[in-house]
């Protein structure tokens, strides 16, 4: 098990804004022992997984596949899956709704949350489609997704939106 060894984002943060130039470290644990590891850039880079996987959206919406980047295509279902889970814990955070009547409410016509949420569940979970699992992933159906989702967050809320995009290694 891996974790950053101060178990606390906002340490981190903290840290990062002291010296860009700091070397960075966490305490891999394993049954007999622990050794102290080089922090892998993943961790490094961005302040939680929501402005990582944040990021493997865009990219996706802006990006050709090619053989450097097919893995964000490939993992596309499940991070977009888990970008509007995130999402609406945030935005909607009740607990009272279903996650379709939030969706439907974030999204508009049931049309586009039909389209997104066959896409993510189907790539992510082969939700009712083992097929999907054995074809390839195309990517005008994850860009064309991508593109939906960025669109909703700049339009419900474009100052976190601006702040997610200010927040990827993309831009950088």
């Amino acid at each position: 098990m891996t974790r950053p060894s101060t178990h606390s984002l906002d340490f981190l943060k903290f840290s990062k804004k002291l010296s860009n130039k700091a070397n960075f470290y966490l305490i891999d644990k394993s049954e007999k022992y622990s050794s102290i590891k080089k922090m892998p850039n993943y961790l490094q880079l961005y302040t939680s997984e929501f402005n990582y996987i944040f990021e493997n959206i865009y990219r996706c919406a802006s990006e050709e596949q090619n053989d450097e980047n097919f893995n964000l295509f490939f993992n596309f279902g499940n991070n977009c899956r888990k970008f509007i889970e995130i999402y609406l814990a945030f935005k909607c955070p009740d607990g009272l709704q279903s996650k379709e009547m939030k969706m439907r409410a974030l999204f508009g016509d049931s049309l586009t949350v039909f389209f997104t949420d066959r896409l993510s569940n189907e790539y992510s979970h082969l939700a009712g489609s083992f097929e999907r699992g054995l074809t390839p992933v195309y990517q005008e159906e994850v860009s064309k997704t991508a593109k939906l989702v960025l669109d909703v967050v700049k339009r419900e809320d474009s100052r976190q939106f601006q702040s997610l995009i200010d927040s990827i290694t993309i831009n950088k």
